[in-house]
């Protein structure tokens, strides 16, 4: 499963920098702009370059990633993302938002006990326990609350983008798509 995941994953995040970069577009403020080039930042150089590594560790070379087809539920992640942040700056943030914390938040849990046996694994943990991922989500859900809008006017991109974060996850659980090189 987790070979899918760093595929998928892979294809997700390209659709994500192009999220941001939409993002950091549309902020209303410069500490906002330079917020998410901040983000882009830490996921181009160092979030693409953990997955790259677990592709080799994996077994999956540069061509798989380059050549693999996003299955089901990552197209509609990324399609949904791409409106969404294109057409309203707070539901874009909303978008996004159940992804960075649903990480947070797993890491932060398998950080407390002890190391997966296959090490492989560790550093996923390591990366998303960071505080570098950790300070992003508190900014983003901080940006969101400044804005001003009520939950129930953000309810609909906040529920929709965990609904499409467990799709995610469900997809690669089950296996259901074609990706090269994935077991």
């Amino acid at each position: 499963m987790f070979a899918r995941w760093v595929v998928q994953d892979w294809l997700y995040l390209q659709t994500y920098l192009e999220v941001l970069t939409a993002l950091a577009r549309r902020a209303p403020t410069d500490e906002a702009r330079s917020r998410w080039h901040a983000l882009l930042a830490l996921t181009r150089d160092e979030e693409l370059e953990l997955h790259r590594r677990f592709a080799a560790r994996f077994g999956l070379s540069s061509d798989d990633l380059a050549e693999a087809t996003p299955w089901p539920a990552t197209v509609a992640y990324t399609r949904f993302l791409r409106e969404t942040a294109t057409t309203d700056y707070a539901m874009g943030v909303a978008a996004l938002l159940p992804c960075g914390q649903g990480y947070v938040e797993l890491a932060r849990a398998l950080s407390r006990g002890a190391p997966p046996e296959d090490p492989r694994y560790v550093d996923w943990i390591r990366m998303y326990a960071d505080p570098s991922f950790d300070e992003a989500v508190v900014w983003m859900e901080e940006e969101l609350l400044g804005m001003g809008l009520s939950l129930e006017a953000l309810r609909p991109a906040l529920v929709a983008g965990a609904k499409h974060e467990l799709a995610f996850w469900d997809q690669l659980w089950r296996g259901e798509g074609p990706s090269p090189g994935a077991t």
